[in-house]
């Protein structure tokens, strides 16, 4: 299965938000908005990948402004248990993560392979 996102996520940092008042933890509103952009391009499969797996994971950034890639895989995992896509992140063996830069266009592709 191959996802193509026109985005990024949101970096884990902005992704969650404590209340200070219950100290329960929240989905912030970036993490909701990429939540909802997701859904535009993903169509929710009738049955989840339930067995062991190997994730491939393309990141187009818009510029060479210093990141930290593996801020960017949680939020992604997370998302494609929310969508139903895999049942959960824990079956995945196996993660390839590999960073570009496409000036002014950046892109999530996700490649999903049944091991």
């Amino acid at each position: 299965m191959i996802i193509e996102l026109p985005f990024l996520a949101p970096s884990i940092n902005q992704c969650y938000y404590t209340d200070k008042n219950s100290f329960t933890r929240h989905k912030s509103k970036a993490y909701r908005d990429f939540l909802s952009r997701c859904q535009i391009f993903i169509k929710t499969p009738e049955k989840s990948i339930t067995e062991e797996m190997e994730v491939e994971i393309n990141l187009w950034f818009p510029d060479k402004r210093r990141r930290d890639i593996d801020n960017q895989l949680k939020p992604i995992l997370d998302m494609l248990v929310y969508f139903n896509i895999i049942k959960d992140d824990s079956l995945i063996q196996k993660l390839h993560v590999e960073k570009y830069y496409k000036k002014g266009e950046p892109m999530t592709l996700i490649e999903i392979k049944k091991v």
